[in-house]
């Protein structure tokens, strides 16, 4: 794949990246200007998961037969009217309706990309690719939300929309422009979201992405009051989701390479291992701030490293149902992060969140298990034409 296409795929994920993750960093600043709980304006993380969960194998079905450049502006156009309407919000009620409208379409183009990425990708170094294009999604945790974090407070919360607009626009141009025009060769017996699910493999694949992210999401949901609990410093808290979110990053882009050197099923056998240690050593870590660090490091490194493991896996095995796969995939995904935040709710609500790692590790070993079925592929062959 060229670099200047594969630079393209990773400014496209952090800019959709940075829109889901962005409200956590401004909260607070729309619960005020909009007088509304921040409880509720927390709700619009939930709207955007659900909306995204059911949207994404909806859509990838819907657009299969469409050519990938077309798919790939019209979403991201509907992506950038979104948070333009958002960055013009004068009521919760407005971002609420709005929020959907930029999750379908960020489904949309996060799959097309995805897809499209490994399908372009030199033989053998599909889990690569795949894993630098995710790693722009990660680094929007790392970069994208303090960046609009720190606009949003120094110009208003709508400010950060608008930096996603301007960002998205610069995308939407160098697809455009440099973009080639790529035939599906999809159809809509190979894309039968039916006949994907009822494919044992596919199935036992997505309920490990589902697992593992709950198992991730019970501990890093609640890491503050987990931290604080201990008697650490907000500022602490902050040093130790930078750490993770570097970790997670780097994870992301080493995880395709190990991928293609090690394959998917052993890369998700060390990843559950070391994921599963680590939980088990949290809470004894917790008194030494920097072999906290350590451990928040392996943790987020092993869990960004499946996804493009499991990304791969997915395609292989059946190449021309890849892009209903990734999005059944992202789906899975989201769906395995509210289920990690209601359970590790749970915990808190209950007064043992120093619990938490040890129901993590524990839900981990599910997936450790299930990887006995998961079969080894050999690397889906690129089935996209370029055209005029």
């Amino acid at each position: 794949m060229k670099k200047g296409l594969l630079i393209i795929f990773i400014m496209g994920t952090f800019v959709v990246g940075t829109a889901e993750l962005i409200i956590t960093g401004i909260l607070e600043l729309i619960a005020v200007d909009l007088h509304t709980k921040e409880s509720l304006v927390g709700q619009l993380i939930t709207i955007y998961a659900v909306s995204f969960a059911i949207g994404a194998p909806l859509l990838a079905g819907m657009t299969a037969k469409y050519e990938r450049k077309r798919v790939l502006l019209v979403s991201l156009f509907m992506f950038i009217i979104g948070n333009l309407l958002s960055a013009l919000s004068v009521s919760f009620l407005m971002l609420a309706i709005v929020r959907p409208l930029t999750a379908l379409s960020a489904a949309a183009f996060i799959v097309v990309t995805m897809s499209t990425a490994a399908r372009m990708a030199d033989p053998g170094s599909q889990g690569k690719i795949l894993g630098l294009v995710y790693m722009g999604f990660s680094a929007a945790n790392v970069f994208g939300v303090p960046l609009g974090t720190f606009i949003g407070i120094s110009l208003g919360w709508r400010s950060a929309f608008w930096m996603i607009v301007l960002g998205s626009v610069i995308c939407f141009l160098l697809i455009f422009l440099v973009f080639p025009s790529i035939k599906s060769e999809g159809t809509s017996e190979s894309h039968s979201i039916t006949r994907l699910i009822k494919n044992r493999e596919v199935t036992n694949l997505l309920v490990i992405t589902t697992l593992l992210l709950a198992a991730h999401y019970i501990v890093y949901s609640y890491i503050s009051p987990f931290m604080t609990g201990a008697g650490y410093s907000l500022e602490a808290v902050s040093f130790i989701l930078l750490v993770a979110g570097v970790a997670g990053t780097v994870g992301a882009g080493a995880g395709g390479g190990i991928t293609d050197w090690a394959g998917s099923k052993k890369t998700l056998t060390a990843a559950c291992i070391l994921f599963i240690g680590s939980m088990l050593l949290l809470k004894a870590s917790l008194s030494v701030l920097l072999f906290f660090a350590a451990i928040v490091f392996i943790w987020n490194f092993v869990m960004w490293s499946t996804n493009p493991a499991l990304q791969a896996a997915l395609i292989n095995v059946d190449p021309r149902a890849g892009e209903l796969a990734l999005s059944l995939n992202m789906s899975a995904l989201n769906l395995g992060i509210g289920l990690g935040a209601l359970l590790g709710g749970a915990i808190v609500h209950s007064g043992l969140l120093l619990a938490a790692p040890l129901l993590a590790a524990g839900l981990a070993v599910i997936p450790f298990i299930q990887l006995k079925w998961v079969n080894p592929h050999p690397a889906a062959k690129n089935v996209y034409r370029t055209g005029d």
